[in-house]
């Protein structure tokens, strides 16, 4: 059990089949009144074509936190310079949330 979960634009790397696996271990890794942190690409993102990878909208987001209080959330979308691959739309939420 731990108190803080960093997971810093590496989520959306997993791929969805495992996806909803890892999201429960996380969860249920926090210790009560431990916070989650992370983001989340959404389904505008450049990569979104990708199957590998895990892309989720508001609302599956907002669904996956409902063992969570999100004390935090921001969605963001626009062209967005990336340090390998120049300028590149991104469309990303960043989610700060406790657990009680």
């Amino acid at each position: 059990m731990v108190d803080f979960i960093w997971a810093g634009l590496s989520l959306p790397f997993c791929s969805p089949d495992k996806f909803h696996g890892l999201w429960n271990k996380i969860v249920n890794a926090l210790n009560p009144g431990g916070y989650f942190a992370g983001d989340f690409f959404g389904p505008n993102h450049v990569w979104s074509e990708n199957a590998e990878m895990t892309f989720l909208t508001k609302d599956q987001i907002h669904t996956l936190f409902k063992p969570l209080n999100i004390e935090y959330f921001i969605e963001e979308e626009g062209i967005r310079r990336t340090a390998l691959m120049g300028m590149q739309h991104c469309h990303t939420f960043s989610v700060i949330a406790g657990k009680a």
